[in-house]
């Protein structure tokens, strides 16, 4: 039916009609432009529309056109929207598939793309409608007070604020109308969805017991460690024998001061090549941790105030010792149960909103000019198709 070139007729229909790319309607609840017409099956655009019958890319002038892919309650989503957003699958597709394959597999991606955006919409708006007036009251004030927060952030200047908002590609404009508009469907949802949450004592109980892990510290020491570096003690006339011994040699000097009872810190601060000014203090650090085994090894066996002999490791030479012992400790059920409540009810409240904006999905018919989405396949595989 198409060309590969259009005639100027068809660049008269394109610049006048093609605007209207897509419309969407619901097979209930939800209406749209498109529920007074009946959608014409031939029109309705699949996963599979893109077939082995697609003539390829469409040319005005010589150059790809293309228009809006979907108006759905008054919002426009247009060809660069859908790219853009679909830009790092599609960048993937191309590096894997060519040709035929390519446009298939991209207008599945479109389709997919172009459904969730409707469910977004739909939602969004039904939230903005059924809002009662004290949640929307209390949305515009937490709305001012993020406003309040970002300019904080800014030392109070909105010329500051301007221009890192500016630097980020939004306004300032934009970033409260996207918080509101997130706040507004989440306090709807919230509303919808409380009586459907139940979070019982056994399910944080069972929570806790299975993220053990999450609330409790293993056993922890004040590490001391005089650390002698082979490569810093080495003289150029000598072989690495040579410096290996000496490093050794200022090793069992410091632990000779240490023996005879010369405080760690002290001697750490002479000899050391490494945490000279914390004398020899590496804080507080889980033995398991450790890289080398030799000092693993020594801090299991000593007790609080003791320090090694002289260890060989990576480096050198060491001496580790240990200034305090922390307990391994578990926080108590009591102190984290509130968290635990709040993790839950989000993972049950996501799951709700999943599954209603599925439903969303399932419920559109996208129905379509085949050229709108024709041409917005022939974009993507101008840009992303490898070779291209």
């Amino acid at each position: 039916m198409f060309g590969r070139r259009i005639n100027r007729n068809w660049a008269r229909y394109l610049a006048m009609g093609l605007c209207v790319g897509m419309l969407v309607g619901w097979s209930g609840g939800c209406w749209s432009k498109a529920k007074e017409e009946a959608a014409d099956p031939a029109e309705t655009i699949e996963p599979q529309a893109i077939d082995e019958q697609d003539p390829g890319p469409l040319l005005m002038e010589g150059q790809l056109v293309a228009g809006v892919l979907l108006e759905v309650q008054q919002e426009v989503i247009t060809t660069s929207d859908a790219l853009s957003a679909l830009a790092e699958p599609l960048e993937e597709l191309g590096k894997r598939t060519r040709g035929q394959q390519f446009r298939v597999q991209a207008g599945q991606l479109i389709v997919q793309y172009l459904r969730g955006r409707m469910a977004d919409i739909v939602l969004r708006n039904e939230a903005e409608e059924r809002l009662d007036e004290g949640r929307r009251t209390l949305v515009q004030r937490q709305t001012e007070a993020y406003e309040q927060k970002l300019l904080r952030d800014c030392n109070n200047s909105r010329t500051r604020l301007g221009n890192k908002l500016r630097a980020e590609g939004t306004t300032l404009e934009e970033k409260l109308k996207d918080f509101r508009r997130e706040l507004v469907l989440v306090t709807y949802l919230r509303g919808q969805f409380t009586s459907r949450i139940n979070i019982t004592r056994q399910d944080i109980v069972h929570y806790y017991k299975q993220h053990h892990e999450q609330y409790s510290s293993p056993m922890k020491v004040e590490l001391l460690k005089i650390q002698i570096i082979t490569a810093k003690h080495s003289q150029s006339s000598e072989g690495l024998s040579e410096a290996q011994e000496r490093a050794r040699q200022i090793a069992q000097e410091a632990w000779n001061e240490l023996s005879e009872g010369v405080e760690f810190g002290e001697v750490a601060r002479k000899y050391s090549d490494v945490r000279k000014e914390q004398g020899g203090n590496w804080g507080q650090v889980n033995p398991a941790s450790l890289m080398e085994a030799k000092e693993r090894q020594a801090i299991e066996r000593l007790k609080k105030g003791e320090y090694s002999g002289v260890l060989e490791n990576a480096l050198g030479y060491c001496i580790v010792g240990i200034a305090k012992i922390i307990p391994a400790s578990q926080t108590p059920l009591e102190e984290v149960q509130k968290d635990i409540k709040q993790t839950l009810w989000n993972k049950q409240y996501k799951r709700l909103e999943d599954e209603r904006l599925t439903e969303l999905r399932q419920r559109a018919v996208i129905t379509s000019s085949p050229l709108a989405m024709r041409l917005a396949v022939d974009l993507a595989q101008r840009q992303f198709e490898r070779g291209n």
